[in-house]
């Protein structure tokens, strides 16, 4: 061998020598001659995301065995190891600004980043409401429901204040009753009369309410949980 082939040697044979003592591989090395880049394609820095969204990276110089971790305002979302480079992301409600980072592993080493920052609507806004529902049952003197009531014939007070009846429906909703019955011995005379007036009750009640009963004499004796049979 001549004296320039010898010298001409050298430096490959010092990149392969480093390239061992680094860990890696020759082979490697020549195969990437570039070093790897990623960037965050989406969303971009003039978006504002909102609901279900996506995050999408372009990695360039890949390599088998790679793995691109995402990460939104500073938590990491998950791990992406081949293409295509997304992840599904869920970004709420709220209008505002959110942190975008990817991070390249190589041999659970960080090779590359790029990080974006979205917009924010430039406002917030927060309101609430409360919500009372009033159920009012309205008989005459003689306990019948009397119909065809509206929001004209009730005044509703809050602490003395009246207050605006916001919506009104005269719906007929499902009852849960109690019946409770004594069968004490003062009852004796008038318990086939008090069974009656219960079952009378029972047969009144429409298939969409629930009659619960309970017993008692000195105390409760018994009792049957709410039934619609």
């Amino acid at each position: 061998m001549s004296t320039a082939s010898r010298f001409s040697a050298v430096p490959l044979l010092l990149a392969l020598s480093l390239a061992l003592a680094g860990g890696g591989r020759a082979e490697d090395l020549l195969r990437e001659p570039y070093p790897p880049r990623v960037k965050v394609v989406s969303p971009a820095p003039v978006d504002i995301p909102v609901g279900n969204s996506r995050i999408v990276a372009s990695v360039e110089g890949y390599v088998a065995g790679d793995q691109l971790d995402v990460f939104v305002d500073g938590r990491k979302l998950g791990t992406v190891t081949q293409p295509p480079w997304q992840l599904s992301w869920q970004a709420g409600d709220a209008l505002r600004a959110h942190d975008i980072s990817v991070a390249l592993r190589r041999a659970g080493r960080e090779v590359a980043s790029a990080r974006v920052r979205t917009l924010s609507a430039g406002f917030s806004s927060k309101a609430s409401a409360d919500v009372v529902t009033v159920a009012p049952i309205v008989t005459d003197r003689h306990g019948r429901y009397v119909p065809g009531l509206t929001a004209k014939n009730f005044t509703v007070l809050d602490d003395g204040q009246p207050r605006k009846i916001e919506t009104f429906d005269a719906a007929d909703s499902p009852l849960s009753v109690v019946l409770v019955l004594d069968v004490s011995g003062s009852m004796l005379l008038k318990i086939d009369e008090a069974r009656q007036a219960a079952h009378a009750f029972v047969d009144a009640v429409k298939p969409q309410d629930e009659v619960g009963l309970i017993t008692f004499a000195t105390t409760i004796s018994g009792s049957i949980d709410f039934t619609r049979e």
